[in-house]
């Protein structure tokens, strides 16, 4: 079994304090660089079911944790459920509400579809320091009405 890495760039998990964990550049990603690509590793469900068939079939820490990391996509008028399973779920929230600009997005020439592997190409929007943590804005690809949809409410 061969494991890809989904970060084109030197990157490395740590605690960030007052978040938990969170990822940060080991070398210097310049704007415009490719980051990060999503789907790789990444759990769908388009029924809430198989979702909870899912976490019922892995250690409840990890369940918990994935139910921290899922988040509601909409492609073509459908929901899906989605949780990143790589170190790109550690890739914190930025945004207005959160008062800070996001460093890395989905790359404007991603015109790609759930399932499909070459989804979600995150990119960086600016110059971005060793040492400095990755950050994107989740309502990008997360969608609240979603949450209702699957009677999840919002989490």
């Amino acid at each position: 079994i061969s494991h890809v890495n989904p970060f084109s760039k030197k990157v490395k998990v740590v605690h960030i304090d007052g978040k938990g964990r969170g990822v940060i550049a080991q070398e210097p990603i310049l704007k415009g660089e490719h980051v990060w690509t999503g789907r790789l590793y990444t759990a769908t469900f388009d029924d809430e079911d198989d979702f909870q068939k899912f976490l019922a079939s892995i250690r409840v820490d990890i369940a918990c944790d994935v139910i921290h990391w899922m988040y509601i996509e909409n492609f073509e008028d459908e929901y899906y459920i989605s949780v990143d399973l790589d170190d790109g779920s550690f890739i914190n929230n930025a945004g207005p509400s959160w008062g800070v600009e996001p460093n890395i997005v989905d790359s404007p020439a991603d015109n790609s579809s759930i399932g499909d592997n070459s989804s979600n190409l995150m990119v960086a929007i600016k110059d971005i320091a060793v040492g400095e943590e990755l950050l994107c804005d989740y309502d990008d690809f997360d969608q609240q009405e979603g949450w209702d949809h699957f009677e999840l409410g919002e989490l």
